[in-house]
């Protein structure tokens, strides 16, 4: 059976990896990507346009990311804790010759890849922010650390003894 003359064109055009219209597939998706790859590369050469360009179209994906980070882990997300740890962001993607903004490797959107930037920035601010007790403070309030081999029931036990021993003590008085 013969195919037509449009037939045939059609069908080379998909065996050549064209879509149905002669058009590479996903144009639009491999468009964008050289565009924010190029828009990077801008930036990372020191182009202040692109740079402009780069924090008027992301800014907002930041701070919606970092909002929602802080939500995730409970945390409170007062304006200018969002606007600070955005500037801290941003200045993270230019220090030292935008090495960081320069990892984009557009194995993902710019967008999404930001996302997990911004999510990992809000994390470590997190993080730095716990507050931490050494073990030498502890000792030196004389705080005894839990016994890691008694169960927790164990531990409960424990303390409601030592309580009981305590208002034991108390009622005695001074002079018994």
């Amino acid at each position: 059976m013969r195919k037509s003359a449009s037939e045939g064109q059609a069908s080379s055009r998909h065996s050549d990896g064209l879509g149905a219209d002669g058009s590479p597939p996903c144009e639009s998706a491999q468009t964008q990507e050289q565009g924010e790859r190029a828009l990077v590369q801008g930036i990372v050469q020191g182009d202040r346009v692109a740079w402009q360009r780069f924090v008027c179209d992301y800014s907002e994906t930041l701070r919606f990311s970092i909002l929602n980070t802080l939500r995730r882990f409970s945390a409170a997300a007062p304006p200018e804790l969002v606007e600070d740890l955005e500037a801290e962001l941003h200045c993270r993607l230019c220090e030292h010759g935008f090495r960081r903004l320069a990892a984009f490797r557009g194995d993902s959107s710019l967008r999404q890849w930001l996302k997990v930037v911004a999510a990992n920035a809000v994390i470590d601010h997190l993080r730095a922010r716990r507050p931490s007790v050494s073990l030498e403070s502890l000792e030196e309030a004389g705080t005894e650390l839990p016994d890691s081999s008694a169960s927790p029931e164990e531990v409960f036990a424990r303390q409601e003894l030592e309580q009981a021993v305590e208002r034991l003590f108390a009622q005695l008085g001074d002079e018994d």
